[in-house]
């Protein structure tokens, strides 16, 4: 039987794929913030731990900036057909909430 599909970022991880090869171009803080919840799934990823990725990258952001990036990807994946599996937790994170490929 073929593996389920999953959800994945490219090889290059500049854009996202979606299971039936659908694909979104992802900006570096999108793919920043993508890279921190796809790496779990199903795990919450708590905002202080996406801000510090951010950090770690050398982007200047506030505190606001995840949920603008969540609501900028949810939009462009919405536009090529799809829902994205990527859930808010009110003061708690966000959770990636489907297999992710790894390869």
């Amino acid at each position: 039987a073929a593996p389920p599909l999953a959800w994945r970022p490219t090889a290059d991880g500049w854009s996202l794929c979606a299971p039936d090869a659908a694909m979104v171009e992802l900006s570096p803080q999108e793919r920043l913030l993508l890279e921190g919840v796809m790496e779990s799934p199903g795990t919450v990823v708590s905002r202080e731990a996406l801000l510090a990725r951010f950090d770690d990258a050398g982007e200047d952001i506030d505190a606001q900036r995840p949920d603008m990036l969540v609501h900028r990807l949810r939009k462009k994946v919405g536009q090529a057909g799809h829902r994205l599996p990527l859930r808010t937790l009110y003061r708690s994170g966000y959770v990636f909430q489907v297999n992710v490929a790894t390869a």
